[in-house]
Parts: structure tokens; C-alpha cells; sequence
């Protein structure tokens, strides 16, 4: 299964638990330390780490959500643009 990483970095407080328990997912800007989303699509193992990153987010601005099978999110791969 496929899952698309999304974030409200209006709710995020820039407590990082996100980038402590999934560096390959997340990383803080330098200015607050709020969620930058460094992989917007996941699948198999990242995706059960997306899962449990949304789940200790404190403020829930981490969300996951599946993608639609045979959507061209599928297959993107690059880093996501943290100011979209």
C-alpha cells in the first residue's frame, strides 16, 4: 500500500519527534524547528513509519492517507518541496 505524507505546519508545535523516529521521512527547518516532509509517497516499511510518526506527532499535524491505486503518485520518488 501506498500512503501520501501530509503536514500542517500550522499545527506543528516543532517538538521533532518526527525527524527523531523517521529521519529518512522528516527533518525541522532551522528557523522553528517546524516538520519539513522530505518523502511525500511511501510505501512498505517507510510507510509503517510514516503511520507511527503521525501517531506520536503531539499536535497531530502529521497525517497519512492512501494513495489511489493507479495514481501517478505512485511512482514519484523525489524529495518533497517544503514550501508547497
Amino acid at each position: 500500500m501506498w500512503l501520501r505524507i501530509e503536514a500542517d505546519t500550522g499545527r506543528c508545535a516543532g517538538a521533532g519527534m518526527c525527524a527523531l523516529v523517521g529521519p529518512a521521512l522528516f527533518d525541522q527547518t532551522d528557523d522553528d524547528g517546524t516538520v519539513v516532509i522530505l518523502r511525500r509517497v511511501v510505501s512498505g516499511e517507510a510507510a509503517e513509519l510514516a503511520v507511527e510518526c503521525a501517531g506520536n506527532c503531539p499536535t497531530g499535524a502529521i497525517s497519512v492517507r492512501p494513495v489511489e491505486e493507479g495514481s501517478s503518485a505512485q511512482v514519484c520518488h523525489a524529495p518533497a518541496d517544503p514550501g508547497a
